[in-house]
């Protein structure tokens, strides 16, 4: 019984953990393609650091 508590634990602890990294590698995906975006066009209305602080609310 203890045993399969055990495992459930395991299990749940492994799909945070996995909703985690995901979510991490979609904001480091969406801060590099933003970055690349601001290299090659030029947006002048919008300075990196106000975009930063965007992102970082």
């Amino acid at each position: 019984m203890e045993e399969l508590a055990t495992e459930k634990e395991a299990e749940e602890s492994h799909r945070q953990d996995s909703v985690s990294l995901l979510t991490f590698i979609l904001l480091l995906t969406l801060t590099i393609l933003t970055i690349w975006l601001f290299k090659h066009r030029r947006v002048r209305f919008l300075h990196e650091t106000g975009l930063a602080m965007i992102y970082g609310e």
